[in-house]
């Protein structure tokens, strides 16, 4: 498990372009692209499987198109801060995280985080 820690200087200098870009070429509802960027960048702190756990695969498909970033290419899997997700626990214990991110199995309290 990786270690948190805010954005380095050199990583966020690496998203810089996209978010610029992003902001600058988007059309529509500004609270969607403050959403992509929102659960990107909590994404770098708890994991892109928090972050899967979180939303379903359309929304994280969207979310990469406006950010320009695919989640698994700047967030860690998990993080020390991924247990803090009470979705994130319960689909461990499930049997297959990925049935879990397809919706076959039922994750309560998935956007749900708590105190660690």
């Amino acid at each position: 498990m990786a270690k948190t820690e805010r954005l380095t200087d050199e990583q966020w200098l690496a998203l810089k372009p996209h978010f610029e870009k992003s902001i600058k070429e988007f059309r529509g509802n500004a609270e969607v692209l403050e959403n992509a960027w929102g659960a990107l960048l909590i994404g770098t702190q708890v994991g892109w499987k928090v972050s899967f756990i979180m939303h379903n695969q359309s929304t994280i498909k969207k979310y990469e198109k406006i950010t320009g970033v695919k989640f698994r290419d700047v967030c860690d899997p998990e993080t020390d801060l991924s247990d803090k997700s009470m979705g994130y626990a319960i689909a461990k214990k499930l049997s297959s995280f990925w049935k879990a991110i397809r919706g076959e199995e039922a994750i309560p309290d998935r956007m749900q985080f708590h105190h660690k």
